[in-house]
């Protein structure tokens, strides 16, 4: 009798062992649905269901959705550390008429105000009539992988580290982003935007059908749009360097 009631103890133990293993998955959510008036009761063990209830369980955390759509490009981060070792140091600067400060190294080469950003770590040039970034100069091409001129934009690697200004964007060239040939198959650049000058003096660009050099290719990288750190145009002229 003692030999027995071991046995049927150490056998219990076992299947409670397994009941709890088996039911007790703490990623699954067990429960009881009544089959006749729908009622349904959360359980730890689907064994507890009775005869006019149906076993059912789901997992608290269903499958991974879809990637949603792009957001809108978010404000300008915080400068890096670079960034702010150049604005602290105690380097040439140019502040507008108002004394904000807009950039470093400043110089008035051909005319221009040229000088950099530290929290871009790019150059920018100012036409002195405008108080803008002049959109002829440099008067370079804009390719694109689309047609019209539309999808990705692409500038030439010898304006890497300016910013420029087509229609109302600021672009420059986007970081850690690899150079392309434009002559490369596998790159789909079929169009760019040429600088020019119509019959009234005025600049402009239109956009042509690209047909790419295939003895000599340009090199160009993706741009990018930029926030500026201040207000465009700089309507507070002339600014002063110290």
């Amino acid at each position: 009798m003692k030999k027995l009631a071991i046995v049927v103890g150490t056998a219990f133990a076992v299947l409670s062992f397994l009941g709890i293993n088996c039911y007790a998955d703490a990623d699954v959510i067990h429960g009881c649905h009544d089959k006749h008036g729908g009622e349904l009761r959360i359980v730890s063990n689907i064994n507890s269901c009775r005869h006019n209830e149906t076993a059912i369980s789901w997992n608290k955390k269903g499958p991974q959705g879809p990637t949603g759509a792009t957001g809108p490009m978010g404000p300008a981060g915080p400068p890096g550390t670079q960034a702010l070792a150049a604005a602290q140091a105690q380097d040439p600067r140019v502040y507008d008429a108002r004394g904000n400060l807009l950039g470093i190294f400043p110089s008035t080469w051909e005319g221009l105000l040229s000088f950099f950003v530290p929290t871009l770590s790019r150059f920018l040039v100012i036409s002195p009539g405008t108080g803008d970034v002049d959109p002829s100069y440099p008067a370079v091409p804009v390719y694109y992988d689309g047609v019209e001129c539309m999808g990705n934009s692409f500038l030439d690697v010898n304006v890497r580290y300016q910013i420029l200004k087509v229609g109302t964007k600021y672009l420059t060239a986007a970081d850690d982003v690899p150079v392309v040939c434009t002559n490369n198959p596998t790159i789909n650049i079929i169009y760019v935007s040429t600088p020019g000058w119509n019959e009234m003096g005025q600049f402009s660009r239109q956009c042509d059908k690209f047909t790419p050099n295939q003895a000599v290719c340009t090199l160009v990288v993706q741009s990018k749009e930029v926030t500026l750190p201040f207000s465009m145009p700089v309507v507070d002229l002339p600014v002063h360097f110290q």
